[in-house]
């Protein structure tokens, strides 16, 4: 039986009495910390392409992340290459670059399939590294993640509603029997969720607010995992500068006051962790560039034109050719060789190491085209080496951080655009995320240079879990105040 969507709608509250209730328990819960003290639940709130400036620049208006600032540890937060969705939220929750945990981007090649793969196609996780819900699983946590990426299917957690697309692929890969349990017990639409993770719009932030309530007051996770998608898909819509992420924000920021208003119901608000984290910061973007077109335009013969796959991550373009990869020669002393042909004779190329070199030079007579990164460049970002995974490109081409890239055979848009994006080098100060931490066991700073990898081994710290293998990012110590 379908319930009818009235019932998922709220009585409406004065917001100032909401903000208020909120804000007063905020500096409740911090007017008594405890140096010793850890919490004994935790909350991790992704807000999706939440720019650092942006935060600092809104914090005015924004009461419930105005204090939980004010009460705790926070500052830029640094993403990983390329600076997408998946690469960074895997990051997140694993401590790993994406070498260490497998997710390379929000698209890649898989050489096998012959297919280029959109990692929410996946009907299951492609996290290879254990993940903060699988630790805080085998520390006697019970765990649960909404709309967070790479959850499908995902051990370690006993409650889960993936990010994926398409209302088949949520209704078979999240927890069995939890949707049908959200739609008779919270009174939640779940027959067309489907539609709703499409748009990733306010309905879709409104559904995981009530999930998280109804999850919170029902079934008290001591670690949940919350993922707010609008300000993104505003924010790419409209461009970053524009009004609308801005009001996308401030209903965030009260969907998750209202959160908090039921871990107090619950009786645990006192001994809560709050996380919040954001996977990258945006760009602004006023042209378009689309290799299909690129690549019908460069010298290829038809045969080595049918061998390049393009995977596409914003101004980050991943050129594979179809079959074993081409490696680049190993560097010499810090430089990369050139294979050089024998005395009097040609060098003779493959077809899709011809392809590549065509294909590499006309990219960078392109104006849009800022460079391109070679294979010995991919360790020092994070990405390991060809011949470890052979799903890495065999170079990728870096377009300058204003130009939006199209997918597919799509021709670019001419003239000026008002959109906005990401991708792009995760250093360059527009995609700085942004981090903060609250309540018991953390402390009142501002912390610099933290990093995507370095969330999960703070967070393991602060609740007093052993990280079972290493990682590649650090605690930050100077966001606790416990040792």
């Amino acid at each position: 039986m379908i319930v009818s969507k009235m019932r998922a709608l709220r009585a409406p509250r004065p917001l100032d009495c909401v903000f208020a209730s909120v804000i007063a328990m905020l500096w409740t819960a911090s007017a008594h910390p405890a140096e010793s003290q850890r919490p004994t639940h935790m909350l991790v709130v992704s807000i999706d392409g939440l720019a650092w400036s942006r935060l600092a620049t809104q914090l005015p208006r924004l009461p419930t992340l105005r204090a939980l600032v004010e009460n705790g540890a926070s500052g830029p937060l640094q993403t990983v290459f390329p600076s997408m969705t998946w690469a960074a939220h895997a990051a997140l929750a694993t401590g790993l670059n994406p070498a260490g945990n497998g997710v390379l981007g929000n698209r890649f090649y898989d050489r096998a399939a012959d297919d280029v793969v959109e990692t929410w196609q996946r009907d299951a996780t492609l996290l290879r590294a254990p993940a903060v819900w699988q630790v805080a699983k085998r520390h006697g946590w019970t765990t649960a993640a909404l709309l967070w990426p790479q959850t499908s299917r995902a051990a370690g957690l006993d409650w889960q509603v993936p990010e994926v697309y398409g209302q088949r692929n949520l209704e078979t890969q999240s927890t069995p029997g939890l949707l049908g349990q959200l739609q008779a017990q919270a009174g939640l639409p779940v027959g067309h969720l489907g539609k709703l993770a499409g748009e990733e719009m306010f309905l879709l932030d409104s559904w995981a607010r009530d999930a998280a309530v109804w999850l919170i007051e029902q079934k008290r996770p001591k670690l949940l995992l919350l993922h707010f998608l609008s300000v993104d898909t505003l924010s790419h819509s409209w461009g970053p500068a524009a009004i609308e992420p801005r009001w996308g924000l401030e209903l965030v920021d009260r969907y998750l006051g209202e959160v908090l208003v039921a871990y107090q119901r619950a009786g645990v608000r006192e001994k809560l962790g709050v996380c919040i984290v954001s996977d990258h910061g945006f760009l602004e973007l006023t042209e378009a560039f689309s290799p299909w077109e690129a690549l019908q335009a460069a010298p290829l013969k038809p045969a080595e034109r049918g061998l390049i796959r393009f995977a596409i991550n914003g101004q980050a373009i991943f050129v594979s050719t179809r079959g074993p990869p081409v490696l680049q020669p190993p560097p010499e002393q810090g430089k990369p060789t050139k294979a050089k042909p024998a005395k009097g004779k040609a060098l003779k190329l493959s077809p899709a190491e011809s392809a590549l070199v065509k294909l590499r030079t006309h990219l960078l007579k392109q104006p849009q085209v800022e460079g391109i990164i070679e294979q010995d460049q991919y360790a020092e970002l994070g990405l390991g080496s060809l011949q470890a995974d052979p799903n890495l490109p065999e170079f990728i081409a870096i377009l300058r951080p204003d130009v939006l890239s199209i997918q597919g055979s799509r021709p670019a848009p001419k003239g000026k655009l008002t959109a906005g994006g990401h991708g792009y080098l995760a250093t360059h100060a527009p995609l700085l995320g942004a981090f903060v931490l609250s309540g018991p066991g953390a402390r009142k700073a501002a912390v610099q240079g933290m990093r995507a990898i370095d969330v999960a081994p703070t967070l393991a710290r602060l609740a007093g879990w052993q990280w079972p293998q290493p990682t590649d990012g650090a605690v930050k110590s100077e966001a606790l105040a416990i040792p």
